[in-house]
């Protein structure tokens, strides 16, 4: 499938929770495999320059999008959006 980069605004702390405040789709596209586990997704994620997957989760509980977040505090810190580029 593939996944459109979002960078998130987000507002909020640990103690209080996180809020997503605004959200910006990037022209980044990102091809990822259905069956892919959370280690396959950070290693395409790390190979695309995307990020560095250190002390980050993938959280993919908004099927079919995926959030990739802080895993010792839970902030969300990127969002990949499911998208089906056929007919653009």
């Amino acid at each position: 499938m593939q996944y459109q980069l979002c960078l998130l605004d987000v507002w909020g702390d640990e103690k209080d929770g996180f809020e997503v405040n605004d959200i910006s789709k990037t022209q980044t596209f990102i091809d990822i495999p259905d069956a892919s586990t959370d280690d396959e997704i950070m290693a395409i994620l790390e190979k695309n320059e995307i990020i560095r997957p250190v002390g980050l989760s993938v959280n993919d509980t908004w099927c079919p999008d995926i959030f990739i977040d802080d895993a010792k505090t839970g902030k969300p810190i990127i969002r990949l959006d499911a998208i089906n580029r056929e007919g653009e």
